[in-house]
């Protein structure tokens, strides 16, 4: 499934003909535009094969434009934080400092708006689903699509400026294991060898079996009600 890293072509836009690179590993590079970073939450952490699904973690995504020097934008998933991170992360400034970054990841597609799901609050930066298009809009794309690229765990990072932890109100140095402000959890690729189950999916799923729940009990209410007036048309048959 996963072929070898390969580089994003130069004019890669959002179009059937980039979709045949969906599970190639690419491979990009630029700088991050300065105040163009977005955050998608509630959603739990990037489940791998190994993960207990029964205790998901709440946090959420980052979403930056990456600026190419000799190709189109990208846009890019950095990666996770649980909420205690998120937060401080929503809250800090120079969200895109970092200096030169060279990354690879896995294309990725905008995601269908939930029945139930809330309108986004892009005027805010907060997005409860990936809405390809307004979020490159927002991010002062307009004449073309962006791709999006989920950055994986093995991205590597060639800061040429500061390395200091992003500037927020508390301790920096505070962390869930090994996720930091400047080190989200991103996925790796087994997680696309998996299943992807969307919270939207998951109340979908839970609303079948309850209804098939529900549906045998009354079935075998029904079926077993009047146990004695069966056995009674056994015993005497007219």
């Amino acid at each position: 499934m996963m072929a070898n890293t390969c580089d994003l072509p130069e004019k890669a836009v959002q179009s059937d003909e980039i979709d045949k690179l969906e599970y190639h590993q690419l491979r990009v590079e630029g700088e991050w535009k300065p105040n163009s970073t977005f955050h998608l939450y509630p959603r739990s952490s990037p489940a791998d094969v190994s993960d207990n699904i029964a205790s998901p973690k709440p946090g959420g995504y980052i979403y930056s434009l990456l600026l190419r020097e000799n190709g189109t934008p990208v846009i890019v998933n950095r990666g996770w934080l649980p909420n205690q991170l998120l937060e401080k992360h929503i809250g800090s400034i120079n969200k895109e400092d970092g200096g030169h970054v060279t990354l690879s990841g896995f294309l990725r597609k905008g995601e269908k708006k939930g029945k139930f799901t809330p309108e986004n609050d892009l005027a805010n930066r907060h997005m409860y689903w990936l809405d390809h298009h307004a979020l490159a809009e927002a991010m002062g794309i307009r004449n073309m699509l962006p791709v999006i690229i989920d950055a994986s765990s093995n991205v590597s990072t060639l800061k040429s400026s500061s390395t200091e932890p992003i500037s927020s109100t508390g301790d920096d140095d505070e962390c869930e294991g090994e996720i930091t402000l400047n080190s989200p959890l991103r996925k790796t690729p087994s997680n696309y060898l998996t299943f992807y189950m969307t919270p939207e999916k998951h109340a979908g799923y839970a609303i079948t079996w309850f209804s098939f729940s529900i549906a045998s009990i009354i079935m075998g209410f029904l079926r077993f009600r009047h146990p004695h007036v069966r056995r009674m048309k056994l015993k005497n048959p007219v």
